[in-house]
């Protein structure tokens, strides 16, 4: 499975943000703030047992739901405070609870007669 690394994640909340362009550093400000988001986020979700990935290493497939719910937490730091990004909070929650595992698996023994 492929995965993103937190500074690969910071740029695409930055990005999705309208704060990040390639040709541009991103201010370390902002940085700051959206690692902030990023760590915070990661333990609220942990704590709602949302997040099942480790810190080093983000799945590609939870990356967008991930932007959402950082870039919503993030939006006000850098500025970009009711622009409509918060909303994207209960988006990127909901998604990240579709595509997290059943903690509920269990084995089902099959036995023939």
């Amino acid at each position: 499975m492929a995965s993103i690394t937190k500074v690969q994640l910071r740029e695409r909340v930055a990005r999705h943000l309208r704060i990040y362009a390639k040709d541009l550093p991103l201010d370390a400000a902002d940085a700051e703030n959206i690692d902030r988001a990023i760590d915070d986020a990661r333990a609220e979700l942990q704590e709602k047992g949302l997040c099942w990935w480790a810190e080093t290493a983000i799945p590609q497939s939870v990356a967008f739901a991930l932007t959402l719910v950082v870039a919503a937490q993030a939006c006000i730091g850098v500025g970009k405070a009711g622009q409509g990004y918060e909303s994207g909070d209960v988006d990127g929650r909901a998604r990240l609870a579709d595509l997290k595992p059943p903690t509920d698996i269990t084995t089902v023994a099959v036995d023939f007669f």
